[in-house]
C-alpha cells in the first residue's frame, strides 16, 4: 500500500510520509531558522497541529517574526492553539535528566488532542541547545524511545541540533535514533546517510535486480497465458453473442406469441426467474427482479388464488407436472386470462433443482370462445324465436280454422235450430226436447271451442280459480324448493285468457327457478288493486345477467315465451336479475275487466286472433 505523503516544507527533503523522525544539525542561528520557519508555515498551512520546544530565547524570538510574516493570522492562530509552545523541563526529572516516559506521556497527549481537535495531523519539533557532553546519552535515549513511539502515527518530528556543543560521534548517534540526518551550513545542504540506510539500499538494489529477473521470465508467461486467455475470451465472447442472439430470437418469439417463461427455486418456493414476457402478461414493466410469491398471489383474481396456490404446492412437493388456466388482475385493473404449465426438474438422486414453466396470454382466445358462444346462443335464440313464432302462427291458424268452421258453423246451427223452436207448436214433444238437447249440445261446444282457442286450461285454474290453482300448483312443480305464496288485496275473478296468462307466467317462473338457479326458496307474491293485477315471483339463485335487448337466457325460451304471453293480453313482463343476487319476475296486468264481463272481450280477443 502506498503510504500518504505530505509536504515537509523543506526543500531538500520533500514530501514524506507519516511517522518520520529525523535530525538537522545546524551551524548558525540562520540556519535553524532557515529549517524552523518554513517547516512550521507549512504545517499551519496543512491544518497540523503544531508543537515547538525552542531553548534559545533569541532563536525563538526571530523564528516567531519570521512566521508571523509567512503565515496569515499568526497571532490568532496562536491564541487558537493551533501552535504550541513547549519547554524541554517538562521531560526533566529532579535530577535534571530527560524522563523518557513522562516525556512520551506528553507526546501522547499531543497525539491525542491533534486528533480530537480534528487537526491533518501533528508536527513536532524540539531545539535542545541546552545539551552537551554530559547529557547527551540520556537524551539519545529519549529519541530512541521517540522515534518507535512515532511508528504508525499521524505525526512527524524533526530534532534540531547545534553542531557547536556535539561531537562527529553524538552526530553518528543521532543517526542510530532517525531516519535521515541532514546539516545546514553556511546556507547549504548535507545530507548523512547512515549505516543502516546504506544496507536498505543495497538489499533494494539487489531484490530490485531479482525481481527485474522474475518480471522478465514471468512476464513470458504472462504472454503465454495471455495468448491462452485471449483465445479463451473470443470463444466466450461468440458464445455470449450466440446466446444473446438466442435469447433475442426467445424473447421476440414470448413477445409475438404472448408467453413467457419462469422459474421457481424450492427451496424458498420463491421465483428465481422471469422472461421480460411474464412480466408483461401481469401488465408489469420487466425489472431484474421477479415478483416475490406474495407480490404475484395479489395480481392474481382472488376467486383462483387458492387454486394457484394449491396447484403450486403439488408441483413442488408431489413432484407433478401441473397445468391450468386462471385470471390476472392488471395493475390498471384489466382482468386477463393466463394459462400456466409447470414442471419439476429433478437431480440424478430424484431430488428437485428448480420448477421450471411457461405462461400463455390467452385473453383473445377466451373472448373469442365467449363471442363464438354469444354467435351460438344468438343462432339458438332465432331458431326457437322461428320455431315459436311458427308455433304461434300455426296455433292462430288453428284458431281462425275452429273459429270460421267448426265454431261458426256449430254457432248458426244453434241459432237455426233456436229460431226453429217457436214453430214446432204441433210437433211431438220429444221431438221439441231432442232439438233443445241439441241445442244445449250446440252451446256448449262453442264454449269448449273457445277455451280450446285461449288454450288447453289447468283443472285447478278452471275449477278452483286463480289463487288456489297456484297455491296448489307451484309446490307441486317447485319439487322440494320451498314455495312462500302470499295473496294481497281481494281476489276476484278475472277473464279466462287474463287468468291463464298469469298461472302459466307463475308456473314457467317456478320451473325456471328449479331447474337453472339453484334456489333453495322461491316467493311468490300475487296483488289485487282496483284496476291492476300483479304477479311477483323472487328466488335467492345464483342469478344472471339479463340481456337488454330482452332475448332468452342460455339459449331458452322460457323467459321468451313468458314475454310472448304477457304481449298478447297486453301486460308488462320485467325480469331483474345479477349474478348470486337471485331473479325478480313481476308481471303487471293494468285495466282488468272481471269474469262478470269477460265472455265478449274474449270473443272480441279471438276475432282479433283469427
Amino acid at each position: 500500500m502506498t503510504p500518504e505523503l505530505s509536504p515537509s516544507g523543506i526543500d531538500v527533503v520533500g514530501d514524506m510520509p507519516w511517522g518520520m523522525h529525523y535530525s538537522v544539525f545546524y551551524e548558525s542561528r540562520g540556519d535553524l531558522l532557515d529549517v524552523i520557519i518554513p517547516y512550521f508555515a507549512t504545517g499551519l498551512d496543512a491544518g497540523e497541529l503544531c508543537v515547538w520546544m525552542p531553548s534559545d530565547p533569541s532563536a525563538e524570538a526571530a523564528a516567531i517574526e519570521g512566521l508571523r510574516a509567512r503565515v496569515r493570522d499568526f497571532d490568532g492562530r496562536v491564541k487558537k492553539g493551533d501552535i504550541v509552545f513547549s519547554r524541554y523541563s517538562d521531560f526533566f526529572d529532579t535530577n535534571g535528566h530527560v524522563d523518557t516516559a513522562k516525556a512520551l506521556s506528553q507526546w501522547q497527549k499531543w497525539d491525542v488532542q491533534a486528533r480530537e481537535g480534528g487537526y491533518a495531523g501533528l508536527r513536532g519539533s524540539g531545539n535542545p541547545a541546552f545539551l552537551d557532553q554530559s547529557g547527551w546519552k540520556s537524551f539519545n535515549s529519549y529519541e530512541q524511545a521517540l522515534h518507535d513511539f512515532l511508528t504508525g502515527r499521524r505525526m512527524r518530528v524533526v530534532c534540531s541540533y547545534s553542531l557547536e556543543t556535539l561531537s562527529a560521534a553524538d552526530v553518528l548517534d543521532a543517526a542510530k535514533t532517525h531516519h535521515f540526518v541532514l546539516a545546514r551550513r553556511g546556507g547549504g545542504w548535507e545530507f548523512l546517510e547512515v549505516p543502516e540506510l546504506k544496507r536498505t539500499k543495497d538489499e533494494l538494489q539487489r531484490i530490485n535486480d531479482e525481481l527485474e529477473h522474475r518480471v522478465a521470465e514471468r512476464t513470458s508467461e504472462l504472454a503465454t497465458a495471455n495468448e491462452e486467455l485471449q483465445a479463451e475470451i473470443d470463444e466466450r465472447r461468440r458464445v455470449e453473442e450466440d446466446l444473446r442472439r438466442t435469447e433475442t430470437y426467445l424473447e421476440h418469439g414470448q413477445r409475438l406469441s404472448h408467453s413467457g417463461s419462469y422459474a421457481i427455486d424450492p427451496a424458498s418456493r420463491e421465483f428465481s426467474y422471469w422472461s421480460a414476457e411474464t412480466f408483461r402478461i401481469f401488465g408489469l414493466e420487466p425489472t431484474d427482479r421477479p415478483p416475490t410469491r406474495a407480490e404475484t398471489y395479489e395480481m392474481i383474481h382472488p376467486a383462483d388464488r387458492e387454486r394457484v396456490q394449491r396447484m403450486g404446492r403439488e408441483a413442488i412437493v408431489e413432484h407433478r407436472d401441473v397445468e391450468m388456466d386462471f385470471r390476472v388482475i392488471w395493475p390498471n385493473g384489466d382482468t386477463r386470462y393466463v394459462h400456466l404449465t409447470a414442471r419439476p426438474v429433478p437431480d440424478t438422486s430424484g431430488g428437485l433443482v428448480e420448477v421450471v414453466g411457461s405462461l400463455l396470454d390467452v385473453t383473445e382466445r377466451k373472448h373469442a370462445a365467449v363471442r363464438l358462444a354469444n354467435v351460438k346462443r344468438v343462432a339458438r335464440e332465432r331458431t326457437l324465436e322461428h320455431r315459436f313464432a311458427a308455433t304461434l302462427e300455426e296455433r292462430t291458424r288453428l284458431a281462425r280454422e275452429i273459429h270460421d268452421s267448426l265454431l261458426q258453423g256449430v254457432t248458426g246451427i244453434a241459432l237455426q235450430l233456436r229460431a226453429t223452436l217457436p214453430n214446432l207448436g204441433q210437433a211431438p214433444l220429444a221431438t221439441v226436447e231432442s232439438i233443445r238437447q241439441i241445442v244445449e249440445l250446440a252451446d256448449s261446444t262453442v264454449r269448449d271451442a273457445r277455451r280450446a282457442v285461449w288454450d288447453i286450461r289447468a283443472p285447478a285454474l278452471a275449477q278452483k280459480g286463480l289463487p288456489v290453482a297456484l297455491e296448489e300448483e307451484l309446490p307441486r312443480i317447485a319439487d322440494g324448493i320451498h314455495i312462500a305464496f302470499t295473496v294481497e288485496g281481494a281476489p276476484r275473478p278475472l277473464s279466462s285468457p287474463l287468468e291463464d296468462t298469469i298461472f302459466r307466467i307463475g308456473q314457467e317462473a317456478v320451473i325456471n327457478a328449479k331447474r337453472h338457479s339453484g334456489a333453495k326458496g322461491v316467493s311468490v307474491v300475487l296483488t289485487y288493486r282496483p284496476r291492476s293485477v300483479r304477479l311477483t315471483v323472487r328466488d335467492d339463485g345464483r342469478g344472471f345477467r339479463v340481456d337488454p335487448k330482452g332475448r332468452t337466457h342460455g339459449g331458452r325460451w322460457g323467459l321468451l315465451g313468458m314475454r310472448e304471453r304477457a304481449e298478447r293480453i297486453g301486460a308488462s313482463l320485467t325480469v331483474r336479475s345479477e349474478p348470486e343476487k337471485g331473479t325478480m319476475i313481476e308481471l303487471r296486468v293494468r285495466s282488468v275487466r272481471t269474469a262478470e264481463s269477460k265472455e265478449k272481450p274474449a270473443l272480441r280477443g279471438l276475432t282479433r286472433a283469427s
